[in-house]
């Protein structure tokens, strides 16, 4: 492990309860991977099932720990992304409360101020989703 959870919080910008990454367990120069276990009662989930949409934020909130890490390993500012689009987004089955999902994004580009990502969760070695994004990175101004 890289990081803990508390560690890679400080690199993200959202705040429980919409936190959906935990450890960062590797980060090279294209691939990134963290693993979350998913709370009890986590405010995406109803029933103790977790709402399939979340799986989407879940990737994008591990290219944001690949942002984050990468800027502070430089010093400087850390980004802000957003999702400018999905594309052959994936979810083959459900995921419960207690279960941890192992997050791979792969930056496959850069064009201007986006990156094309590739990703996969996985929770106990099984194919959970799978998909494609474009997030836009946009500096911080600070006041």
């Amino acid at each position: 492990m890289i990081l803990s959870a508390e560690q890679v919080k400080k690199l993200i910008p959202q705040d429980d309860p919409m936190v959906m990454v935990g450890d960062l367990l590797y980060i090279d120069e294209k691939t990134t991977i963290c693993q979350f276990t998913i709370p009890q009662n986590h405010i995406l989930s109803e029933n103790n099932l977790l709402n399939r949409t979340a799986l989407i934020e879940n990737m994008a909130q591990t290219a944001a720990v690949r942002s984050g890490y990468l800027a502070q390993q430089t010093g400087s500012m850390p980004k802000t992304g957003f999702i400018g689009s999905i594309k052959n987004f994936e979810i083959l089955a459900n995921v419960s409360c207690g279960q941890t999902l192992t997050t791979t994004i792969i930056n496959t580009g850069e064009i201007f101020n986006a990156s094309i990502i590739e990703g996969k969760i996985e929770c106990d070695g099984q194919l959970i989703a799978r998909g494609e994004m474009n997030i836009f990175l946009l500096d911080v101004i600070e006041n």
